[in-house]
């Protein structure tokens, strides 16, 4: 019995696609928003496909060459039985497969043909336009065309097909076959090749395609019920059948890869390195030495990711794309690996993260402007802007490793060597933490605010044209959660968990738990947060293994809110000690502490509360090394925000601590924390003892611009010193250049112009805000000053 490979595997939702499981979406009506351009074509809009066709000057290859090119189009069901409906994409599956076993021929990959096909305007299984299909020809460059039609004629199946030239029109050849029986399907299949073949003067004498795949038509039939869940994100009944798949015939290479991909559904499955996905992928891999060059390095890519290696699934896949920079299925995997390969290297002195988010940004449009049907591209664009935008547990923050581990599972198990805030200018860029130097925080939400647009947009879009999808309604809720718009969220993932979740990084009770609290509906998060507590899901080491950590702290400040202080209190007190058990340092395990569960954007009663945790309830826990080894970035976000629960004595023992690691050189780290108490106190205490730690960062650093700025801003926010303000921010402008990090001189010119409005100079203040705005004409605050600065004219 002839054997048949299935080829193109046209989605990839799995654990890569996963990554981007936490992005959010924007506030429109996902039902309507964004499902197509204004020309009536899908998203991406804007943006024109170039084809061979749109060249007047085109020449098609002579014909020798055109004659070893093919494409298999779908199809035709004449009789449209049920039964027989699989063939009209399995025909181009089975034949094609059998064509490009001989090396004298191509054929064009289904990824490839299918976005063409749809470009044309031609519907698979149907009478297909000649001029279109040869315009089709000219894009892909399959220049012989195999078209075909299946009929059932009592108990037998008639597969009749034509392979003709797209050019002149001639036929090649007609070859047609029956089968009897389903068992009888694939040896048709091989005849119909093998008359194809002899009419271009191959040899087919030993044409035999059961080195390469199955022999088992239940097991062929089982794999493409998979594909058409998998491509739906409906990753448990994709699962169901791969496993059928492979149970019918456990040398079906291509059916283990994708059950690889679908076994991994939960934060849980992607830790583990015990999870089925390993073996099934090794197992895919060994079996896939003979199949075609490109599907086993897809596979050896994916197999490599899996281990770690990510260097190596790097050079397959770019090695794929080298030698065909139309091929989708390698441009997504590699845009994902960009997401995924954290992995730290120097660019001269400096420490760059090897993964670049501005690549993963630019493969994953391309894949769109290619094939807008491969959803999965939303869904890395969601991602990286999300991170640009500041939103979900690490605030835009990504982290970097050192080396390569020994598995996926190891990688993200470890701790991180680096840390790097991502921001959007003009293209994506990834800072190093510990080497920005610390602007006001007006200037770093104005850059979210900008990365949020545009992350909303390509969330809407995404929702838009599959608004039945399970996981584009999931991440609509986490869009409109992100931009306050609670009613719509909680609706958005009721349709999510009706549709059926069958992939995400997060827990929806949760979720939704996160949600009611955010809206202030305290009563009914709280209810949540119980039953997640009776249930187990909030104990600590699910928390940390079980990507528990966003709802527990969520649920944490909600019993706190609700006056339990003991059950916040365990949490709070047995954390380091876990982090200890993990390896950590006790710095590192304070410092896990406080950034993993008391540092979350939240509403002015949380701040509040926060405080009290912090200043009141920690008792013996809370105390000078706590602070100052906590991640102090994240503390001062945490306390920043409100000055309502900041207590005096809290706030001086923090300025100690800032005063006490400038002592120790760590004057960024310093500064950052310090940054708490610049905010309008109303405590002079407060205010001249953060005047004072400034005082004595300049001594350590007297060149530290980063400082002066500070001092500036420090003084116009208390109504203090403004002469002080002033020259401050002048010295500022004089010295720093062109601005880097968060100290752009847009920010700079704002802040003078405010300062020099306070101190009644209206000419000069409005010279500054407007040099502020030609630097960075989307600069919000700037903006909102100048307006403020024209309305109070017109006033007097």
């Amino acid at each position: 019995m002839r054997r048949v490979t299935m080829k193109s595997l046209n989605s990839r939702t799995g654990f890569r696609a996963s990554v981007a499981v936490a992005g959010f979406f924007a506030a429109v009506n996902p039902s309507v928003a964004f499902a197509q351009c204004s020309d009536g074509t899908p998203p991406p809009c804007g943006v024109e496909i170039r084809r061979a066709s749109d060249n007047p000057a085109f020449t098609p290859p002579p014909p020798e060459v055109r004659s070893r090119s093919f494409m298999v189009l779908p199809f035709r069901n004449i009789r449209a039985l049920a039964e027989d409906e699989w063939l009209v994409e399995g025909s181009p599956a089975l034949l094609g497969q059998a064509l490009s076993q001989w090396r004298e021929l191509t054929v064009v990959p289904e990824d490839r043909m299918y976005p063409a096909l749809r470009r044309a305007g031609l519907t698979p299984g149907t009478v297909m336009d000649v001029e279109a299909v040869k315009l089709v020809a000219r894009e892909t460059g399959g220049w012989t065309v195999v078209t075909g039609e299946v009929m059932r004629i009592g108990s037998k199946l008639r597969v009749s097909s034509r392979a003709y030239d797209a050019v002149s029109g001639a036929d090649i050849a007609r070859v047609s076959a029956e089968a009897s029986s389903e068992e009888e399907i694939q040896g048709v299949y091989a005849e119909i090749a093998a008359g194809i073949l002899e009419s271009v003067g191959l040899t087919a004498s030993d044409f035999d395609l059961s080195s390469v795949t199955t022999n088992s038509l239940d097991a062929l039939k089982a794999y493409s019920r998979g594909l058409r869940h998998y491509r739906r994100a409906e990753l448990l009944q994709a699962k169901d059948a791969f496993l059928e798949s492979v149970g019918l015939d456990s040398t079906f290479a291509m059916a283990y890869g994708k059950l690889a991909f679908t076994s991994i559904t939960s934060v849980e499955d992607l830790l583990d390195p015990q999870n089925a996905a390993y073996s099934y992928l090794d197992r895919a891999v060994v079996l896939s030495g003979n199949l075609p060059e490109r599907q086993r390095h897809l596979l050896q890519a994916d197999l490599s990711i899996l281990g770690g290696q990510f260097q190596r699934a790097r050079e397959l896949l770019s090695a794929l794309i080298a030698n065909d920079s139309n091929d989708v299925e390698a441009l997504l995997a590699l845009a994902e690996l960009e997401v995924l390969d954290g992995i730290v290297v120097m660019d001269g002195a400096t420490a760059v993260r090897r993964g670049s988010f501005n690549t993963a940004a630019r493969l994953a449009k391309r894949s769109l402007m290619l094939d807008p049907a491969r959803r999965e591209a939303y869904s890395i664009l969601v991602a990286v802007y999300q991170m640009a935008a500041g939103r979900g547990l690490m605030r835009g923050v990504v982290v970097g490793f050192s080396a390569e581990a020994a598995s996926l599972a190891a990688h993200l198990n470890r701790m991180p060597s680096h840390y790097f805030l991502v921001l959007a200018r003009d293209t994506l860029e990834l800072l190093l933490v510990s080497n920005l130097q610390q602007a006001d925080r007006d200037s770093m939400e104005a850059l979210q605010e900008r990365a949020a647009g545009v992350y909303n947009d390509w969330a809407q879009r995404w929702v838009g044209v599959a608004p039945d999808v399970a996981l584009a309604q999931l991440n609509a809720a986490y869009a409109y959660e992100t931009g306050e718009k609670y009613d719509l969220s909680l609706a958005a993932l009721s349709r999510a968990e009706s549709l059926g979740v069958e992939i995400s990084f997060d827990n929806l009770a949760g979720r939704r738990m996160i949600i009611l609290t955010k809206a202030g509906r305290y009563a009914e998060g709280n209810q949540i947060a119980d039953s997640l507590l009776e249930a187990g899901d909030l104990e600590l080491m699910k928390m940390v293994t079980g990507g528990m950590l966003e709802v527990g702290a969520w649920a944490l400040n909600l019993k706190v809110l609700d006056g339990d202080f003991e059950w916040a209190s365990s949490i709070l007190n047995g954390f380091p000690g876990l982090m200890r058990e993990q390896g950590l340092d006790s710095a590192q395990a304070l410092d896990g502490t406080i950034g993993a569960l008391c540092t979350l954007p939240s509403t002015e009663d949380f701040v509040v509360y926060r405080a009290n945790i912090v200043a009141q309830r920690l008792g013996a826990m809370v105390d000078d090394e706590m602070l100052g080894r906590c991640g102090v970035a994240m503390i001062a976000a945490a306390l920043g925000g409100s000055d309502s629960g900041l207590t005096r004595e809290l706030g001086l023992r923090i300025l100690e601590v800032a005063d006490s690691l400038n002592g120790e050189g760590r004057t960024n780290e310093a500064l950052t924390l310090a940054q708490v108490m610049f905010r309008e106190t109303g405590d002079e205490a407060i205010t001249e003892r953060a005047r004072e730690v400034l005082q004595n960062f300049l001594g350590t650093d007297p060149d530290n611009l980063s400082v002066v700025y500070q001092i500036g801003r420090l003084e116009f926010l208390v109504d203090g010193d403004l002469d002080l303000a002033e020259r401050s921010f002048r010295r500022f402008l004089g010295e720093y250049g062109e601005g880097t990090g968060l100290l752009p001189r847009a920010a700079a010119h704002r802040r003078l112009g405010e300062v020099l409005e306070k101190k009644g100079d209206i000419d000069g203040a409005r010279q500054e805000l407007e040099t502020s705005l030609e630097l960075d004409p989307d600069f919000v605050p700037a903006q909102q000053a100048l307006e403020k600065l024209n309305e109070g004219e017109s006033d007097r």
